[in-house]
């Protein structure tokens, strides 16, 4: 399974929601992101802050959920999909939506989910949880507030994803992180979701959170580090490699030789792993099947970055 990132934005001036995604001057539609293999898509923004927000509290967050879902059916039909769950403010990063981060119901976010499953549509198959960070602690008050979040949407028969960042870090650190503050919350929560696709950023950084350079063979052991896990990962690029901007801090063609470089590490990874020489080749898509994909909102990325290197 392919997943791709469909990004929205909320116009305060006109007080509606626009679809991001494009292929070159165009807008994108729902074929164009079949066309490249995606068979499923997350809908959502940055962590909340391009979504509408009413004030906090259950009642806000039905109507706002109610909201987006309209919008959400009208633009997206005829292929499975995941509806973000906002966690920060509308354009404010340091605020949540609600107080209450200890205990999911009656919350802003307990009124979002309900008043998204207020609008019916049969291709939305659950929702994604937008709050990134691996050290989930620094902006909720309990993992039990996930957990309970989670549980109320598999009550209602829907699947819930998270896209966690992993911030830089080395994955000593991450296995250091697991036991302590702060706390990586993925090894607690990964049973809570039903896919987990972590950010590697290896792409978007040139040096770790221990000023160290971001070496491919770092980028191994951090594949090592979520297949022993049994989460996946998420496939990273953006419009540098059409030199078109983007966060790669390296040359167009340096960053297209970073990102193929996420194929070639899930294979080494699951080679170093079992300590086999293979007999033929293997395919990242054999070892890791689902797959998310980061790509701006330019489908010509994935176009660009195949053509180097196909099994991207």
């Amino acid at each position: 399974m392919n997943l791709g990132l469909w990004y929205y934005a909320w116009d305060k001036k006109t007080e509606k929601y626009y679809s991001r995604p494009e292929v070159g001057n165009r807008h994108a539609g729902v074929d164009d992101f079949k066309l490249r293999g995606f068979d499923r898509i997350v809908v959502l923004d940055n962590e909340g802050t391009e979504t509408q927000y009413s004030g906090s509290g259950y009642e806000n967050g039905k109507n706002d959920g109610m909201k987006f879902a309209g919008w959400c059916t009208s633009v997206v039909s005829s292929i499975p999909y995941y509806v973000t769950i906002p966690f920060f403010k509308y354009g404010d990063k340091r605020d949540s939506r609600d107080t209450n981060t200890w205990s999911f119901y009656n919350t802003y976010w307990h009124g979002w989910i309900d008043g998204v499953l207020s609008v019916s549509d049969t291709n939305r198959i659950g929702f994604y949880w937008s709050l990134e960070t691996f050290v989930q602690e620094d902006h909720v008050g309990s993992l039990g507030f996930i957990k309970e979040l989670a549980n109320y949407i598999h009550n209602r028969g829907l699947e819930v994803v998270w896209i966690p960042s992993l911030l830089g870090y080395p994955a000593s650190k991450l296995k250091e992180m697991e036991t302590g503050e702060p706390h990586n919350a993925i090894p607690d929560l990964k049973n809570h979701f039903d896919l987990i696709f972590a950010q590697p950023k290896y792409y978007q950084m040139n040096s770790l959170t221990t000023s160290a350079a971001y070496t491919y063979s770092e980028l191994v052991e951090i594949v090592k580090y979520l297949l022993e896990q049994g989460i996946s990962i998420e496939m990273e690029a953006d419009e540098k490699v059409l030199s078109q901007g983007g966060n790669c801090p390296f040359s167009p063609m340096e960053c297209i030789s970073r990102t193929c470089d996420y194929s070639k590490a899930i294979v080494d990874a699951y080679l170093a792993i079992v300590n086999a020489v293979p007999y033929r080749d293997i395919y990242p898509e054999e070892i890791l099947p689902n797959r998310a994909y980061y790509f701006g909102v330019n489908l010509e990325v994935i176009d660009r970055v195949r053509e180097e290197c196909p099994h991207w």
